[in-house]
């Protein structure tokens, strides 16, 4: 009896590696806990709109956010995304970006006279919009108006200001944000005035701008 014990005793000391205080971790995770940390992460990096809304009253200022409607082709509807225009200037048709445009789309932007070609960079964050796979661009419907958000007027007639999207910041996905870059030629005592984003019927900022 005494050498069965001293041979159970052995036989124990040898699995245990002599550690009597051996214990046995178990893994208590499961799949389903580490899917929930992960799509508590996700949440956790979701981005929030930061835009606020605006009215041709109450125009946002540059590097202030708003809020415009841009057309989503996944969701087939309107959805609002946070602009904010970052820079404004004159430039002259020479700008390497016109160039690059104007030669990528075979078009021409002719030179008015008694008017000065402005570039507008907005940044456009696609904030809870959907996209397709291959991802969205950044533009966004955009009109050019007088300081008081009527059309501007020159000789008395009231003047429609064509707006090109010279870079549409493509291959954005939902969250991220691109640059949108808008050049258009105004009258050149204008120096003061506002611009419109987003959709007629649809949320819109009011933006106003000075040189």
């Amino acid at each position: 009896m005494k050498k069965y014990l001293i041979f159970s005793l052995a036989f124990l000391i040898l699995l245990t590696g002599c550690d009597f205080n051996y214990k046995v971790k178990i893994d208590t995770s499961s799949k389903e806990d580490d899917e929930i940390v992960e799509e508590e992460e996700k949440i956790e990096e979701k981005v929030e709109h930061q835009g606020k809304k605006s009215s041709k009253d109450e125009p946002l200022k540059i590097n202030e956010v708003g809020l415009a409607s841009k057309y989503s082709v996944k969701e087939e509807k309107y959805d609002d995304v946070d602009v904010k225009v970052v820079e404004n200037k004159k430039i002259d048709f020479d700008n390497e970006d016109v160039k690059k445009y104007i030669e990528k789309e075979n078009v021409e932007i002719e030179s008015k006279s008694g008017y000065k070609l402005i570039m507008t960079t907005i940044d456009v964050t696609l904030v809870d919009f959907k996209t397709e796979s291959f991802g969205s661009d950044v533009e966004v419907n955009t009109e050019i108006l007088d300081e008081k958000s009527n059309p501007i007027v020159v000789n008395g007639v009231k003047q429609f200001i064509d707006a090109y999207a010279i870079d549409k910041g493509n291959g954005k996905f939902e969250g991220e944000t691109g640059t949108l870059k808008i050049v258009y030629q105004i009258p050149n005592d204008v120096n003061s005035y506002m611009i419109k984003l987003g959709a007629v019927g649809n949320t819109q900022a009011y933006i106003k701008l000075s040189l």
